[in-house]
């Protein structure tokens, strides 16, 4: 007995496992020449899209970062200013107070409120600043992102939503 026989006997049809063979070789044939190709080249080009987006975030990131040191700095240049104020407003108050007690006790104190309100407005100043910077480098992250550009009312909305 041999082994096609004994393959007969349990069904396997060698003419039949061939016909199977050549449809499948073309037809990986067929897939290999026109279906893969194509596939391939949506997959470089969406990873080139994916590396080119994560590349625009670490730049818009470093970028936030830099804005937010800036509004650090501008702070703590504003802490400072107000630190020289208030301190020259003190020796100020402590000449006054050898001349005239109660007189230099009113201007202290007025030259204290000044000086904080000058601290007040120079940190809404500084962080309106901020926000607005902020506002606009998301936009333009976005905009390069969505590749759609924001009309200036949306991006007024934006500002105003964001500065709450």
């Amino acid at each position: 007995m041999n082994i096609l026989d004994i393959l007969a006997k349990i069904g396997f049809d060698w003419r039949m496992a061939a016909a199977q063979l050549v449809n499948f070789l073309i037809i990986y044939y067929l897939v290999k020449r026109y279906l893969f190709p194509p596939l391939v080249k949506a997959i470089q080009e969406r990873q080139k899209t994916i590396e080119e987006g994560v590349n625009k975030a670490k730049e818009a990131e470093t970028k936030l970062m830099l804005a937010s040191q800036e509004y650090e700095d501008r702070l703590s240049e504003a802490r400072a200013k107000a630190r020289e104020i208030i301190n020259s407003a003190y020796q100020e108050a402590e000449e006054i107070t050898k001349q005239a007690r109660g007189r230099a006790e009113i201007e202290a104190k007025q030259m204290i409120k000044a000086a904080q309100a000058e601290i007040d407005k120079q940190r809404e100043q500084a962080e309106r600043e901020l926000r607005a910077y902020a506002v606009k480098l998301a936009t333009l992250i976005a905009e390069k992102l969505m590749r759609k550009s924001i009309d200036e009312q949306t991006q007024a909305q934006i500002i105003k939503e964001l500065s709450k």
